[in-house]
């Protein structure tokens, strides 16, 4: 599900570039999927893993605390990146199609060093 969400995100930032309303539509809709599976997919992934592991709950809840720490700095500097990419390149598309690539090189990551967890 983690790969389906990247990808599923990357179409929708790619979307943003058309013209088309049905095609701004789509990508709404796909982006809204994302969201929505965004936490969920991969914390389904960490608490599975962690199982396998035999992590203790006390380990899993410091992961998840540092997790959102980190996804906190991360955002705020996701923020400042973003206006400095509209600053340069004069288009609010910019961020987004940063966002598809940096995306894109998740789903690379994930396909290639996770191991997926069904069920």
């Amino acid at each position: 599900m983690c790969l389906v969400h990247c990808l599923t995100y990357a179409i929708s930032c790619a979307l943003i570039q058309t013209p088309s309303i049905l095609a701004l539509s789509i990508g709404r809709m796909l982006s809204g999927f994302s969201g929505a599976t965004f936490s969920s997919a991969f914390e389904s992934w960490l608490v599975t893993s962690a199982n396998e592991l035999a992590l203790s709950a006390r380990d899993l809840s410091t992961i998840f605390g540092r997790a959102s720490l980190v996804n906190s700095v991360i955002a705020a500097f996701a923020g400042v990146a973003s206006d400095a990419l509209v600053d340069r390149s004069k288009s609010f598309a910019t961020p987004y199609i940063a966002s598809g690539l940096l995306l894109l090189l998740g789903w690379v990551f994930i396909a290639s060093v996770w191991s997926e967890n069904y069920g």
